[in-house]
């Protein structure tokens, strides 16, 4: 057996014990590391009770899932050695295992506002990601995602949280012109040269992560990609300092 069966056989225990309290809460299990990897054996007896959360925690963010995809085939699992899967494609690869075992609902969980919004600090990258990956969410299956990361994501403005929800509400939108609209409503008449400066830093910062690259040597041939990584550091452990100073700051004055 895998780590997921003994994982279902878990959950469908239970299910059977609320069942017997008539305790009618819904359940979100995670598609997540070792239990990426669909069960073998054992199955989800009351698909009813539980919601499977996709967790491609190591996907790359250079790429977005659609339903014209090409999906390679799911890796076998091998304990203790198996190897994360780097790209989007792999990711989901183990997912559509999954939706052979479990007929139930499924939501996603991503990591947009965790390290990609720092490694990218004209947003033009991540926003258009983010964009994509809501565009595809229903037609992928899902119905519902959760995000782990900052919550505090609007440096240099608010841009990738506002084209997030706006593309949640409409699937249909169009890219293009809510940038434009955002840009002009924020920074008024002066807003194409702001937007122009934005698209130039995404240029002039391809660093290690937001590229997908996976050779750590290659960013000592590019003087741009080991500012990008250092810039992308300092931003990163900066911001949290600042996080957790706040959170002091406000402990001590409810202690």
């Amino acid at each position: 057996k895998r780590p997921s069966d003994w994982y279902v056989m878990i959950l469908n225990e239970i299910d059977e014990r609320l069942t017997e309290k008539g305790i009618p809460t819904k359940i979100r299990f995670g598609c997540y590391i070792d239990n990426m990897f669909a069960p073998v054996v054992e199955r989800i007896k009351n698909p009813d009770r539980f919601t499977l959360s996709y967790c491609p925690i190591t996907r790359s963010y250079t790429s977005s899932i659609t339903p014209e995809t090409e999906i390679p085939p799911a890796k076998p699992y091998i304990r203790n050695a198996w190897e994360s899967p780097k790209t989007s494609e792999e990711c989901f690869s183990y997912f559509k295992e999954w939706l052979k075992v479990f007929d139930g609902t499924f939501t996603t969980f991503e990591y947009h506002y965790w390290k990609p919004q720092f490694r990218d600090p004209g947003m033009m990258a991540i926003s258009r990601r983010i964009y994509e990956d809501m565009r595809n969410l229903s037609a992928l299956g899902f119905s519902g995602i959760v995000e782990d990361g900052s919550n505090r994501s609007f440096f240099p403005n608010g841009f990738i949280s506002h084209i997030y929800s706006a593309t949640l509400l409409d699937q249909k939108l169009d890219y293009e012109k809510e940038l434009e609209d955002y840009f002009l409503h924020v920074y008024g008449e002066d807003w194409q040269a702001v937007l122009a400066y934005f698209k130039k830093i995404r240029l002039n910062t391809t660093c290690l992560y937001s590229e997908g690259s996976t050779e750590p040597r290659n960013l000592l041939a590019d003087s741009q990609r080991v500012s990008s990584m250092l810039f992308s550091l300092i931003c990163f452990f900066a911001i949290s300092v600042i996080d957790k100073l706040i959170m002091m700051d406000t402990f001590c004055k409810y202690s």
